[in-house]
């Protein structure tokens, strides 16, 4: 969906919202709004000049230095933000020689990049987290018994998501 002010109006054509008309005089605004409930980018065209309002700085502008001109039109790409989702797992019952470590690895995408948090027990048992393990990589400390650990992602989209348990 979208809004407009100033005598603006906007049309919808293939995923593409076009914003036209309208005048702005000098030191004028026009609020151009565009709301975006697909999960995946879309590309928008606006007029030059038009101040675009990102507070989480989630949209990339193109063409930004022509803001200052008169005419023509500034392209606005939004990739719309996405819970995290494993890439990579660590290694399923990874055996381990008595007192020694092993690094784990885990990966994930998401918009905005996911944070992580490695904890000991299994995959959703929150209670045990790991202190500074807060990176894609985990080197336990040396192993002295039976011990396992898995990685939460995070990114404030929707529901964290846990990597299988190690």
């Amino acid at each position: 969906s979208s809004g407009v002010s100033n005598g603006f109006s906007a049309a919808e054509s293939s995923g593409v919202v076009t914003f036209s008309g309208g005048t702005l005089n000098g030191g004028a605004n026009a609020v151009l709004t565009v709301t975006v409930s697909a999960a995946t980018a879309a590309t928008y065209a606006a007029p030059v000049g038009a101040a675009i309002a990102d507070p989480a700085n989630t949209i990339a502008e193109s063409n930004e230095s022509n803001n200052s001109s008169p005419a023509g039109t500034s392209t606005v790409v939004v990739t719309p933000n996405s819970p995290p989702a494993f890439t990579l797992q660590p290694a399923a019952n990874t055996m381990v020689p008595y007192n020694t470590t092993t690094t784990l690895t885990v990966a994930a995408s998401g918009s905005p990049t996911p944070t992580f948090q490695w904890y000991e027990g299994v995959s959703g048992n929150t209670a045990s987290p790991v202190g500074g393990a807060t990176s894609v990589s985990f080197t336990t400390p040396p192993i002295t018994a039976n011990t396992s650990y898995w990685a939460r992602a995070s990114n404030g989209q929707g529901s964290p998501a846990d990597s299988n348990t190690a």
